[in-house]
């Protein structure tokens, strides 16, 4: 794999992870501000994991996505927490680490690979991690709550 190819497949995974770590919280989530909330988010990782697909493909690379156990282990990590609190304030917190994951791995990847790669791959890799700072802030303030 390529430069381009490894950091379209760490936009691809990071952005699969949000999408569908998002979907299992909302079938749980009662508030419909959060819920408003996650379905925004929910639309961006989407048009970002969509993005970052196109990509691949152009560049005939290939993503065989989040590995099954990975997802397996975090819809029992969002189901565990979900049954103990169902307040906003801890939906917020599980987003919040969700995010505070991705925005650790996007920025290993920037680093590894920014300098090597074609613009619209940083470009996508960057916009990603804007979208992840902002989601951090706009949930900060709803553990608090």
């Amino acid at each position: 794999m390529n430069a381009n190819e490894e950091l379209l497949v760490a936009i691809h995974k990071n952005a699969e992870m949000g999408k569908t770590s998002l979907e299992k919280l909302a079938e749980k989530c009662e508030n419909h501000n959060l819920q408003e909330l996650i379905s925004r988010h929910h639309d961006e990782y989407k048009r970002i994991y969509l993005a970052a697909d196109t990509l691949l493909k152009d560049c005939e690379g290939n993503d065989a996505g989040v590995p099954a156990a990975a997802r397996m282990m975090s819809n029992m990590m969002l189901d565990l927490a979900a049954m103990k609190d169902h307040s906003t304030a801890n939906f917020a917190d599980m987003m919040l680490k969700g995010t505070d994951k991705g925005i650790e791995e996007i920025e290993e990847a920037i680093e590894k690979y920014g300098c090597t790669v074609k613009p619209e791959v940083l470009n996508l890799a960057k916009t990603l991690r804007s979208f992840l700072l902002q989601n951090k802030s706009e949930l900060v303030s709803l553990t608090k709550n």
